[in-house]
């Protein structure tokens, strides 16, 4: 399982965190969602999780499979590897 860029060192801090959830909010807005304040605070406390595992399933699959709003997840997953 590769890393993605925008994951590898979401362990670095919150500037790394934001970069990666700024990609992550553009890959769901090119689903054509309109992110609320609910979906920008699930997509934080999904990355403060994500932060607690080994840096080798830093992926916007693990990430993918952390979030806990559904509607997300659907958005998500053309993204994500089987």
């Amino acid at each position: 399982m590769s890393v993605h860029t925008a994951f590898q060192q979401i362990d670095q801090g919150i500037d790394a965190q934001q970069y990666a959830l700024t990609w992550v909010s553009h890959l769901l807005v090119t689903q054509g969602h309109r992110l609320t304040e609910d979906d920008r605070r699930d997509l934080w406390l999904t990355m403060q999780r994500l932060t607690g595992y080994p840096q080798a399933v830093y992926t916007l699959q693990t990430f993918h499979a952390l979030l806990q709003t559904q509607q997300l997840k659907d958005l998500l997953a053309p993204f994500c590897d089987e």
